[in-house]
């Protein structure tokens, strides 16, 4: 391992732990936004709420890049609170999202493992959404809950903001920020089995109250898992300064450290095309990791933030953001091929040793400018970008050939054959490579948006356009290789209107675009280079939204489609026209995948003891055309896309008793239906298909009880989580199995 950390009796003992604190944007006691009477005045880039401790957030900035009321805006767009995240016990953010309509766990890829440099992946309307946004900047491989103030899950393509994504949304959380006149903090612990402990200290010092405050997020995680051989352990570092240089300036410095680091990271589960690994009669169940103690895999992300906003006047603001983000991973695997055989092999034992990254940089610059005319309020924003994102392969090494032993081929009928060798780096002496490449992607990009209020606020409006250029230089010291590339430009619109029928009920409907450029100069099948338009993807959505303040009662139903094209496919391996003794792989680029289908989110606050969320969506997610194979793919459902996804969580306060104060208990369920592990169908006999294996659905189910006690004189809440209770077997994707039950014991308190 590359790091160490203190053992778990120091970090108990300093009572560190893992809880997401409430942050200020959220109402948390503590933290709320200042007091009309203080000069400090939110800008139109900060969210305010008045749910101050509920689970749903009534206003987002992730949708127009300024503070936005929900239940205005002309789309499909869910917040959830830190509130939520702390009663959840989630640590990830994917343990957030899937509480929302249309989002289930996983990506529908074709290989990943579930400990991979990434946690932040997850299907989205039926389409991949693993890159998600940290206050509005792409975040990768690593997303820490406990600096997390809320995060909001953006339906529909949404290139207009965000430039190159999915079709399916995209996931902006927003990071916890310093209070500028309060001093406050929370400290808690949690323990739990598989051998988990943990630590969060959250920390906001007004240094010169209404001038200069400062936030200090840090968090730990350790634990063993239900896998032979694997453990983990996970840290966040994330001190944020802000400078009121004036009452209408301000001056925003963020860092930010995640660091995840596993021993023995679990490997692929073995698969093939033809069979469910659940129902092959073998011995592989969730303790199964082909991995060796000696393996590692370390991911480190450091980021770097600046950001200044200064109010001209009311009707005009600006803001400035630059940010440097660096993602590192360092493998080392041992390791069997994933593939299925049908006598139950699985492969020979090999060795992958590699270091790799990526380096971005972003600079923004923003214009919002706010003004009425008669009865019609006017919002518009222009906005700058220029960002590079390199990707650098440092080093790559694999076993010298002849020196994985077949003997050695694992059977997954046997478990005598689970022979757990460990190759080590001298044995990659003949065949190592520090290839140094580098991949850097440029674009520059300028974006307009236009909000328009009137007929009294029954009428809200929100179009807008994005112009996009991209290039990329790949550089290969190692080959020779040096290509300068081109992408063709990009133009992203969008448009929207909500109509309110009355004070608690609008209807409305939008359109937009994205794009997703491929970076890179490919072969077609007659073997010339060409340069790939970026995948696009256009998108509807027809929806109503319903509040009442008494009951508190809000949702939102909506129907949507969408459509994916432009799509490289990679087909079979041919002679390569420029050397026939070698072989290619040719690319086409055809295609559309379409997903359509119906979301309901509702949020409910029945009494003031009581609240809840739930989340119903239907997906029908399906290859519409392919070139490449029509007979395999068309109509056939897309990978890891299931049709029905639900999700509840359910809070109950309750009267204290004995040395609590007051006390609460909660209930939480998650389910979705059956899976296709992707769109191809086998050809079993000349002209006749065969659908592929399906992955089954699963329902879990959490539960949580909590309260508050007084211990000398100080406060201290104390909570445990019990999640997959009922300890569900079932693949949270195709390569592995999800979480068994954890319980966990967390105690906290403020000061």
């Amino acid at each position: 391992m590359k790091y160490t950390y203190p053992t778990k009796w120091a970090l108990g003992s300093a009572l560190i732990a893992l809880a997401v604190s409430k942050s200020y944007a959220q109402g948390d006691p503590e933290s709320t936004a200042p007091p009309a009477d203080e000069t400090i005045q939110l800008t139109p880039f900060e969210v305010i709420s008045d749910d101050s401790d509920r689970y749903y957030g009534s206003n987002s900035i992730g949708a127009t890049r300024t503070r936005t009321e929900l239940k205005n805006l002309p789309m499909s767009l869910q917040v959830l609170t830190s509130e939520l995240i702390e009663d959840t016990g989630a640590t990830e953010l994917i343990d957030v999202v899937t509480f929302a309509s249309g989002v289930s766990e996983g990506v529908p890829a074709t290989s990943g493992t579930k400990d991979d440099d990434d946690n932040t992946g997850f299907t989205l309307r039926g389409t991949a959404g693993y890159l998600p946004m940290r206050n509005g900047f792409r975040r990768l491989r690593l997303a820490p809950a406990a600096n997390i103030q809320q995060v909001e899950i953006l339906k529909g393509p949404a290139s207009l903001l965000y430039g190159q994504l999915a079709p399916g949304g995209t996931v902006n959380y927003i990071t916890k920020r310093p209070v500028a006149n309060r001093t406050f903090g929370s400290v808690s612990a949690s323990f739990g089995n598989y051998d988990t402990y943990g630590a969060v200290l959250d920390y906001n010092l007004a240094i010169v109250p209404g001038k200069f405050a400062a936030r200090f997020v840090g968090s730990i995680r350790d634990a063993d898992a239900i896998e032979d051989r694997y453990h983990r352990t996970v840290s966040l570092l994330n001190p944020t300064l802000s400078w009121w240089i004036l009452p209408q300036t301000k001056l925003t410095f963020d860092y930010e450290l995640s660091r995840r680091e596993a021993d023995a990271p679990v490997g692929n589960l073995p698969w093939n095309d033809t069979v469910y690994l659940l129902d092959h009669p073998g011995e592989v169940d969730r303790t199964f990791n082909t991995r060796a103690s000696s393996d590692y895999l370390d991911t480190e992300i450091e980021t770097f933030a600046a950001e200044l906003v200064h109010e001209f006047s009311e009707h005009l603001t600006a803001r400035v953001n630059v940010q440097r983000s660096i993602w590192k991973a360092d493998r080392f695997y041992n390791s069997t091929s994933s593939f299925l055989a049908d006598n139950g092999n699985i492969g020979n034992r090999s060795l992958r040793y590699q270091r790799h990254g990526s380096w971005d940089t972003f600079a923004v610059a923003e214009l919002v400018n706010r003004f009425e005319l008669g009865d019609v309020k006017v919002q518009n924003l222009v906005g700058y970008q220029s960002a590079e994102l390199q990707f650098r392969n440092r080093f790559t090494g694999r076993n010298a050939p002849g020196v994985s032993n077949p003997s050695l081929r694992w059977n997954i009928f046997d478990r005598s054959t689970w022979v757990v060798t460990a190759l080590t780096e001298e044995d990659t002496v003949e065949n190592t490579a520090v290839t140094g490449t580098r991949s850097t992607n440029d674009n520059e990009s300028i974006y307009l948006t236009n909000q328009l209020t009137f007929m009294e606020g029954r009428l809200h409006t929100l179009a807008g356009i994005r112009f996009e250029q991209l290039s990329t230089v790949l550089d290969q010291p190692g080959t020779g290789t040096y290509n300068e590339t081109e992408a063709p430009d990009a133009t992203s619109p969008q448009v929207g209107g909500l109509f309110r029928v009355n004070d608690h009920v609008a209807v409305y409907a939008s359109y937009s675009e994205s794009f997703n450029p491929a970076f890179s100069t490919l072969r077609d099948e007659s073997g010339a280079f060409f340069v790939p338009d970026p995948e696009t993807g256009e998108g509807y959505d027809l929806g109503v939204k319903v509040d009442f303040a008494d009951p508190n009662l809000s949702f939102t139903a909506a129907v949507f489609t969408l459509d994916r094209s432009n799509i490289l496919r990679a087909l079979n391996p041919a002679p390569d026209p420029l050397d026939p003794d070698t072989t290619f792989t040719p690319w086409r680029q055809s295609g559309v995948e379409t997903s359509r289908g119906f979301e309901f989110d509702i949020r409910w606050t029945p009494a003031e003891s009581a609240q809840l969320i739930f989340s119903y969506g239907y997906t029908d997610a399906y290859v519409k055309s392919d070139e490449q194979a029509p007979e395999a793919n068309e109509g056939h459902e897309l990978a890891n896309t299931p049709k029905h996804t639900a999700a509840i969580f359910y809070r109950q306060e309750m009267p204290g008793f004995g040395p609590f104060k007051t006390t609460y208990f909660t209930v939480g369920a998650r389910a979705i239906t059956s899976r296709t592990n992707g769109p191809t169908w086998n050809e079993v006999s000349p002209g006749v298909y065969e659908a592929p294996p399906r992955m089954p659905g699963y329902e879990l189910f959490d539960f949580g009880l909590g309260g508050d006690v007084d211990i000398f004189g100080r406060e201290v809440g104390m909570r445990v989580n019990v999640k997959n209770a009922f300890d569900e077997v079932y693949l949270a994707h195709r390569y592995a199995f999800g979480d068994p039950r954890t319980v966990e014991f967390t105690i906290r308190t403020k000061f």
